[in-house]
């Protein structure tokens, strides 16, 4: 009969990476990611605008069935760019009223912190990582 083996030695847990908290020069900084973000994103939105309104016109003047479906093809995917800009707007500035009342950083969903390499990838996410799978499942 063989000797009997002793158990292997278990390796330490691993120590849990301590979050850091967020002091008033994170916050400095998301907001101004925000606000830059906030800013491009309108400019963004609104070339869009201009450019859909030429594109109607030139619609309008098209008689080549071809050009037709072209511009409103093109009319679609920047209608389309322009939900998802302004979605993005909303959320920004959801962000912007969050930090305007100390609510920023806290999930809506189970309200525990926000880890802040989270803010700092993502500075409008409103819903900590586990959350946000979760909805997007």
């Amino acid at each position: 009969m063989p000797p009997a083996r002793s158990p292997r030695p278990r390796p330490p847990p691993k120590a849990r990476r301590k979050r850091e908290a967020m002091n008033q020069q994170h916050l400095d900084t998301l907001r101004t990611a925000l606000t830059t973000s906030q800013n491009q994103l309108t400019a963004e939105l609104e070339s869009l605008q201009q450019l859909s309104v030429v594109t109607s016109a030139e619609g309008r003047e098209l008689v080549d069935e071809v050009d037709r479906a072209f511009a409103a093809e093109s009319m679609a995917e920047n209608n389309s760019r322009a939900e998802q800009i302004q979605l993005l707007l909303d959320n920004t500035a959801r962000a912007l009223e969050l930090m305007s009342t100390e609510g920023y950083g806290q999930c809506q969903d189970c309200s525990e912190g926000i880890p802040i390499e989270r803010l700092q990838a993502l500075p409008r996410a409103t819903r900590c990582v586990p959350c946000a799978t979760r909805l997007a499942a």
